[in-house]
């Protein structure tokens, strides 16, 4: 039972279920919770800046957003050090194997040999999933700063949408589909 709290389909069904019966402050208040336990919830984040939006609450659809940016960024900064990490444990232990290649005998040798082999195997699955890991985690958070600069631009206009995007350009990670939201934004808005 513990456990269903990291569902975010059920922190969202309780936040409609209670809008549905007229108890806003408990639909916000399950809104809230469900994005505590679930920090990367596209789900909970996009109901809760929708519905603080609709109540004319932009601080906290910003506040929203942001939070989702943040978290998203604090995943790709462990993914790399974990890349990593995984990457400096195999060089460890090709560096070792180096070392006692100077004194073994054939038999050993080709086991050491067959082994560094493996290991750049090892590495090279690593580096390819750290680089579709990466780039997911790049969309993912591409479209976060495209909703955020989308509902600035329907708030605030047009100055405050650039300003979310001059901010956007400079994080990391980030696909080329910002510029293209931006292009978009600015297009629609007759400058």
């Amino acid at each position: 039972m513990m456990n269903m709290r990291f569902y975010p389909e059920i922190w969202y069904s309780a936040g409609e279920y209670a809008k549905l019966q007229g108890r806003e402050s408990d639909a916000i208040e399950y809104m809230k919770n469900g994005i505590k336990a679930n920090k990367l919830s596209f789900l909970l984040h996009y109901q809760f800046a929708e519905n603080e939006e609709s109540n004319h609450r932009i601080s906290e659809v910003r506040n929203t957003l942001e939070s989702l940016i943040a978290n998203l960024s604090q995943e790709y900064e462990k993914m790399n050090k974990m890349a990593e990490f995984m990457t400096l444990q195999l060089d460890a232990e090709d560096e070792a194997d180096g070392k006692l290649l100077a004194e073994a005998s054939k038999e050993e040798w080709d086991v050491i040999l067959e082994r560094q082999a493996r290991r750049r195997g090892q590495k090279d699955v690593i580096k390819r999933e750290h680089e579709m890991r990466v780039e997911t985690i790049a969309s993912e958070t591409t479209n976060v700063w495209i909703s955020l600069m989308q509902a600035m631009r329907r708030a605030e206009g047009i100055k405050s949408a650039r300003q979310i995007f001059a901010k956007a350009r400079k994080a990391r990670p980030l696909s080329h589909h910002i510029f293209v939201a931006s292009g978009i934004l600015v297009l629609r808005s007759g400058f």
